[in-house]
């Protein structure tokens, strides 16, 4: 991998860090299924266990699925880094969202081999109105997958530079 790419690891490991980091106080500073009230009807910190996939789907603290789960995340991640090393250093904006889906998906990946389950705690809400408990990495994901459909939608990167175009 050329060196001038370097910068965009670097992403990565800063979102692994601050999602583990994150998870870490969580663990440390709230127990399980407790909240920290952030902004009061619309904010809180609250730990819960996440056994299946984004938002909580395929919930069902299987093993099997946890297993499962986690070689597609795993061999999400191995795609998303060949994508990553093909991807040419003049298409910054695809290589930008896709260290931050490869830091997001290292930082469940990590949860997932140690705990056999993920750890989320962001939850907003308004009134019994609850969007699905999320965490750092689910936040680097979604974002890194919105910038790359941007990305690709209107041809930020110049043809043959990406992986996504001929």
């Amino acid at each position: 991998m050329h060196r001038n790419k370097l910068p965009y690891l670097t992403i990565s490991l800063i979102i692994i860090t601050l999602d583990q980091l994150s998870k870490i106080w969580v663990l440390k500073n709230i127990a399980l299924y407790n909240s920290i009230d952030i902004i009061q009807g619309f904010f809180r910190l609250f730990h819960i266990r996440n056994t299946g996939a984004v938002w909580g789907l395929l919930d069902r603290n299987n093993p099997t699925i946890t297993l499962l789960l986690t070689i597609f995340s795993i061999l999400a991640l191995l795609l998303m880094y060949w994508i990553f090393h093909k991807t040419d250093r003049a298409c910054r904006l695809d290589l930008i969202a896709l260290s931050m889906i490869m830091g997001g998906a290292v930082g469940n990946i990590l949860d997932r081999i140690r705990f056999g389950y993920v750890i989320d705690f962001i939850d907003l809400y308004y009134r019994s109105h609850h969007f699905p408990t999320f965490n750092v990495a689910d936040s680097s994901l979604t974002v890194g997958v919105s910038i790359l459909i941007f990305s690709i939608l209107f041809k930020r990167c110049p043809e043959g530079k990406s992986p996504f175009r001929g």
